[in-house]
Order: structure tokens, then sequence, then C-alpha cells
């Protein structure tokens, strides 16, 4: 009986010690290290040998990708440094939108077709089907454009009917001696001293253009005119003036405000060119380039604040701003009434003349304040603005001085392919300042609305005087009487016989 007992002991200890030397070797085994996985044995394993199936087995996982290290690394930086991850996001998010900006939104360059423009001879020449785009940013919907072709009136408008009527009075007005008409719209109703009919700020301009011309000259403008209200102004009694040369100034409006296409713009201009050249074939012609502008023009109405800034100019503005306004003469009058009502309480005349000045110094830090305000509120534009030939994104203006150099660049070469009657005047020289390949608009003379100032009246004025005589000079009938003396004195004594003649028949 014990042999049995010590030999089950037996048998035991050694099943025991097999199973612990397995255990082990199984333990140190690191071959499954290098497999494909990693047997991690069951909490049971030691008391079901044959529960195999509840093993788990762990894949490795695939090497770190770029992507992953990225994203580890961003979540990284975050957690430890949040302000430099938040600065991080804004610029890169800052970055993609100028990105999107500049791709989808860059307007192409303007190009027009100059075959077209240049076959163009007579009104019937001139077709829309030929333009690409009306608007200027682009598209056909998204600008106020008319129909360049198409006569156009703003008879809803009170203060442009008024408008009209009065340029209907001065071609009634106009008698044989007008040699020169300047037709257009804003820019030269201003050049005549008025602003929708009306004279109001503008008389200093008025008296330039009436010393300068001496009543040779008429200017036929209406403020926020187009191309195509002009051509309705023409069919409907401008065209009665019978001048020697037509000066056309025109294609702001349409550009600036309306926001038309360079081809728009260009269609609209020859339009009324060739009416004139239909109706008074005899007439010279000269197109006047578009004046440099770097804001557009706001509002589908014109209002006299739009003229404002060529009102004065930008010392003039500075020194305005230092001088006591109704402001200031009010305060200096409640000071003077409460030192009155002091001075009554107050016997002792050092502490009144301390009390003075104490009020004095309080007004004129007011006074400064003051100034300083109205410097601030006047000073509209920068000195002599560059003019950018930059792209169109939407985070700036359209890039007006672009459109206005191919415009002039179109209208230039129209001319040139016309009869010897039709002409191009630049106007740019006079308002641009060139300087080591720079462009830069001269605010001394125009404003960035391109409304010329009166030292910028006097000049345009002075160049159209200097263009148009040599054409004048030219028109004039030759003087036979000069030439032949003698025959003066035969029709002088003609005209003595003749009136004894007269009184004998009566």
């Amino acid at each position: 009986m014990k042999q049995d007992e010590d030999s089950d002991l037996i048998d035991l200890l050694g099943k025991n010690t097999a199973d612990q030397s397995h255990h082990a070797t199984e333990t140190m085994n690191l071959d499954h290290l290098t497999t494909s996985g990693i047997r991690v044995k069951s909490p049971n394993h030691h008391h079901n040998n044959n529960n195999n199936k509840k093993n788990t087995t762990y894949q490795h996982s695939a090497p770190m990708s770029c992507c992953d290290f990225v994203i580890s690394y961003t979540i990284m930086l975050c957690q430890y440094y949040p302000k430099c991850c938040a600065g991080c996001t804004t610029t890169f998010v800052v970055v993609l939108g100028l990105l999107l900006s500049n791709l989808l939104f860059t307007r192409t360059p303007p190009v027009l077709d100059e075959h077209a423009v240049l076959q163009i001879h007579s009104k019937y020449d001139l077709t829309i089907n030929q333009v690409d785009h009306w608007c200027l940013k682009g598209g056909n919907e998204h600008c106020r454009c008319e129909d360049p072709l198409q006569p156009t009136g703003r008879t809803e408008h009170a203060s442009w009917v008024q408008a009209v009527k009065a340029n209907q009075i001065m071609v009634k007005n106009a008698t044989s001696a007008v040699d020169l008409v300047i037709l257009g719209e804003s820019v030269v109703e201003a050049m005549g001293g008025r602003w929708m009919g009306k004279s109001r700020s503008l008389k200093a301009i008025g008296a330039l253009f009436q010393k300068t011309f001496q009543q040779k000259a008429v200017a036929l403008g209406v403020a926020g005119d187009t191309a195509p209200n002009v051509l309705w102004r023409l069919l409907h009694g401008e065209l009665a003036v019978r001048p020697k040369i037509w000066w056309i100034s025109l294609g702001m409006n349409d550009l600036a405000r309306m926001g038309c296409s360079e081809e728009i713009v260009v269609l609209g201009i020859l339009r009324v060119v060739e009416e004139i050249m239909e109706q008074q074939p005899a007439a010279h012609i000269v197109i006047n380039s578009v004046l440099p502008m770097v804001n557009v023009r706001g509002g589908a109405y014109p209002l006299v604040t739009d003229y404002e800034d060529a009102l004065h100019s930008r010392q003039l503005l500075q020194e305005e701003a230092f001088l006591p306004d109704k402001m200031n003469r009010h305060l200096d009058s409640q000071r003077k009434k409460k030192v009155d009502a002091t001075a009554e309480e107050i016997k002792d005349p050092k502490q009144l003349a301390k009390l003075r000045a104490q009020q004095a110094e309080q007004e004129e830090e007011q006074r400064a304040k003051t100034k300083k305000k109205r410097w601030r509120k006047n000073r509209r534009e920068p000195v002599n603005a560059k003019l950018d030939a930059r792209k169109y994104t939407l985070f700036h203006q359209i890039p007006l001085w672009t459109s206005i150099q191919v415009i002039n660049q179109q209208l230039r070469r129209f001319t040139e392919e016309q009869p010897a009657q039709v002409h191009f005047f630049d106007a740019t020289p006079l308002f641009v300042l060139e300087k080591n390949g720079k462009s830069r608009i001269r605010s001394d003379r125009i404003t960035l609305k391109g409304y010329p100032r009166l030292a910028g009246f006097a000049a345009w004025e002075e160049a159209i005087l200097a263009f148009a005589q040599p054409i004048l000079d030219e028109l004039k009938p030759p003087d036979n009487n000069k030439d032949n003396p003698e025959d003066d004195d035969d029709d002088d004594d003609d005209e003595d016989d003749l009136i004894p003649m007269e009184d004998d028949s009566v």
C-alpha cells in the first residue's frame, strides 16, 4: 500500500516537472517574436490545456506612413504648444484662401479683337455679337451695362432732364462763332462749371473755361452719362450745333460706374463717333483718351459729393482743417459767457485772470482735437498714388488702369485707320507721372476717381486749345481781300453807289 502511494506521488511529481520544463521551454523560446504574430495564452491555459481556441493572436502593425507621422507630430505639437499650433493653422488657412481666390477670381488680362475694331467704318459694322463679355469682372449679368449701340435716356430723373434742357438752350444760343464743342459726361459738364445743369460750387472752373476759349467753345456734358446717354442727347437736339471740331470725352462712367468691359466701352465711344461722322461729314472729330483712374465710382446716379475731392487740393484741405470752424466759434462764445458769469462772483483780479487762463487752455486743447479729427477726415487719398497694372482678385479693386490703357490703345488704332479728319488726343501725360518705368497719378491735377482739379482743367484746356488751333487754321477760308487791296476800294465804291439808288427808289 505504501509502495502504491509512493508510486502515485512519483508519477504526479514527474508529470508536473515535465509540464514545468515544457512551459519554461515555451516561455524562453523567442522565435515567435520574428514570426507573423505574437501568441498570448489564455488565462485558463493552465487549467484547461484543450482550450486552444481561446488563444488570441495580435499581428504586427505596418510601418508608420508619412501621413501618420505628420498627423502624430501635429497632435503632439498642439498638445505641447497650443499657441504655436493655432498660429500655424491660421497661416495655413489664410494662404490656402489666397491661393483659391487667385485661382478662382483672377480676371484674365483684357484683350480686344483688334481686327474687328480696325474694320469698323460705319455704325452698321458695329455688332454686339462680337463682344466676348459685357461686364468688367467677366460674364454678362453682374453689371449695369446698357446696349452701347442703342440710344438710352435717363428721363426718369428730373435733374437729368433739367441738365439736358440746359444743354439744349446752349445749343440754341450757340452762334456760328462756336468753333469747338466738347461732348461728354461728368468731367465735361464740370469743365463748363455745372453739375446736373446747375453751377453749384464749380464757378471757378467755369470761369476758367470761358477765359481759355473766349466764347468760341461749348461744353455739352451731363454728370453720370454713359455713351448710350450721350447718343440719346445727340439725337434729341445737341446735333443742331455745327462746330468745326467735335471733341469727345467718354468712357469713364461706362467703365468705372457701370462696370462695363473694355469692348463695350470702345463700341459705345465709336457709336457716338460714327453718328457725328454721318450727320456732319465735314466736321473734324477728336477722341480724347480716357482719363486715368484708380478707384471705382460708386452708385448708378452721380452725386455732387463725387466731385468734392476735386474742388480742393490736398494742401488746401490741410490748411482749412486748422482754421476755426463753427464749432470752435461756438466754444469761444460759450467760454466767454462762463467767464463773464464767473467774473461777477470773483472780485480778485489775480484769481479771475488765472481762471480765464485755465479755461482758455482747455478750449485750446478742444480746438486741437477738432483740428486733428477734421484733418483725418479730409485726408481722403494718397499723394501721387501708383497706377498698378495688376490682376483682379477678390481682395482688391478692379485694376482700372489696365483697362484704360487697353481702351486708349484701341481708340488710337481706330483713328489711324479713319480719314484724316478723325484724330486721337492722349491726355495721359497731363495727369500721370512716369518715373523708372512706373506710373503715378498726379494728385495735384486729378483725383483717384478721375475728376480733374482746377490745375488739371487748366493744363487740359490749354492742351486742347493747342491741339485744335492748327486744325482751325486749316479750316479758315483764305482772306483774298488782303491780297487785292484795289478790289476793296472798288467794293467800297460799289456800296457808295448803291446807297443813293436805294434813296431814289424810296
